[in-house]
């Protein structure tokens, strides 16, 4: 490559360097300083010596020719890190054309109508939203091929010819005139094979010099990645087939215009009701009843064998087809029964013990004596005289208590028909006429 020192002093800081070892590059780079009168880890930069910043590792084994940040001896190491170089192994990054770095797609013919120049400047800050985001996907893609080390293999022999890196990844990249295209790459050539044949060489590569890195057009079908061996143009090809696959299998999402008048809160104490609906109705299967009619009394009585297999499917579509406040109700009327102080429950008109009564209905055990515990106090609470019902609250109770206290006070008894003024909880209250 013809480069000479004052092309390189003439280099801003911060632009991107190749850094040659032995007659190969190692590394690529940026400018840092050549000012003489600095110090780059304790050395005078000058005298053919450069300050630079290793960007990309290309040989990341190559030991450093001078003095070296702490803890880094190779080049791989100081990644990031600034180092001292010989100013003639430092060559300017090629200049390439602009529309090498467009990063939008190659743009298809359309009939669309042209957009005059004012219009393409205003709406530049949407450009990203023209591009199809097939043509985005496979654009970042080809992205992340940058500085991808490669193999390149010969045209007709595949046969590994020559090593570089993919310096021009889009397919609107130039090498030269020619634009890079689809099925192609630009390569930057820095070392071929010795054992390649001559005749190979002259004809893939015609132009190439050893001192002279050069970069082709070459077909990713032949390229091999150095990293792992693959074939980049198959890696290519699977991710592009498995795109169009995808994008067959993947349903069209209906956009719809959002709506709040039609949202509502949902109603948690409706679908916990479902839920219990769905799992209470399962009692009615015919494998419930099966189960239910599997089960043998070991009272004296034999109380299952008076039942019959109609009776309980009636009962249980009967009982589980009400609400729950009703079924409550409902099981607690059965303890008004003469023989539950004797232990036994009314099962439509059947006397059956308690076991065979909550096992007719689908109960546990512990649902039974819940609901008995609940018969049980309340016949407990005398004043309101109802049977089956759950305990008041304790306001409730508090309140009859003092109305009760002041009707005894203040109002005149009447004699009640049942009571007979035998119990004083029984007697109706006529208030003075002052109060009424």
């Amino acid at each position: 490559m013809a480069s000479t020192s004052a092309e390189v002093k003439r280099l801003s800081p911060g632009e991107n360097i190749l850094l040659y070892g032995d007659n190969f590059i190692v590394a690529v780079g940026s400018m840092h300083s050549v000012d003489e009168s600095e110090l780059c880890h304790g050395e005078i930069i000058g005298r053919g010596r450069i300050s630079i910043q290793i960007c990309s590792p290309l040989r990341p084994d190559f030991i450093l020719p001078y003095s070296s940040p702490p803890g880094a001896n190779t080049v791989g190491e100081a990644v990031n890190s600034f180092a001292i170089w010989d100013i003639s192994k430092v060559y300017p990054m090629p200049q390439l054309p602009q529309s090498q770095y467009q990063e939008a797609p190659e743009p298809t013919p359309s009939a669309s109508p042209q957009v005059p120049t004012d219009e393409r400047q205003s709406s530049s800050r949407g450009m990203e939203s023209n591009v199809r985001p097939e043509d985005q996907l496979f654009f970042k893609v080809r992205k992340n091929w940058a500085n991808v080390e490669v193999t390149l293999l010969s045209m007709l022999e595949l046969l590994p010819i020559a090593d570089g890196i993919i310096f021009l990844p889009f397919s609107t990249s130039c090498v030269g005139e020619v634009r890079v295209g689809e099925q192609y790459a630009g390569v930057l050539v820095w070392t071929v094979h010795n054992e390649v044949d001559p005749t190979i060489l002259d004809r893939d590569l015609p132009n190439f010099h050893p001192d002279d890195p050069i970069t082709v057009r070459w077909p990713i079908l032949h390229l091999r990645i150095a990293s792992n061996g693959a074939i980049l143009g198959n890696l290519y090809k699977a991710f592009e087939d498995a795109c169009t696959r995808g994008d067959e299998d993947m349903p069209v999402k209906k956009k719809r215009a959002y709506n709040s008048s039609k949202r509502t809160k949902p109603n948690h104490e409706l679908q916990l009701q479902r839920r219990l609906n769905q799992k209470e109705m399962s009692m009615c299967t015919p494998d419930k009843i099966s189960e239910c009619l599997r089960f043998t009394c070991t009272c004296s009585r034999e109380c299952m064998r008076k039942v019959d297999k109609k009776d309980i499917i009636d009962e249980r579509s009967f009982f589980y087809n009400e609400p729950y406040s009703r079924r409550v109700e409902y099981i607690l009327s059965k303890f008004d029964h003469p023989g539950f102080e004797d232990g036994y429950m009314l099962f439509r008109t059947l006397e059956v013990c308690k076991k065979t009564f909550y096992t007719l209905y689908g109960f546990v055990k512990q649902t039974f004596y819940n609901y008995e515990k609940a018969y049980t106090m309340g016949n407990k609470l005398g004043f309101h005289g109802n049977s089956g019902t759950f305990k008041p609250k304790d306001t409730t109770i508090f309140a009859r208590a003092c109305m009760q206290s002041f009707f005894q006070q203040t109002a005149e008894p009447l004699p009640h028909k049942e009571s007979r003024n035998e119990n004083t909880d029984g007697i109706i209250y006529r208030l003075p006429k002052a109060l009424s």
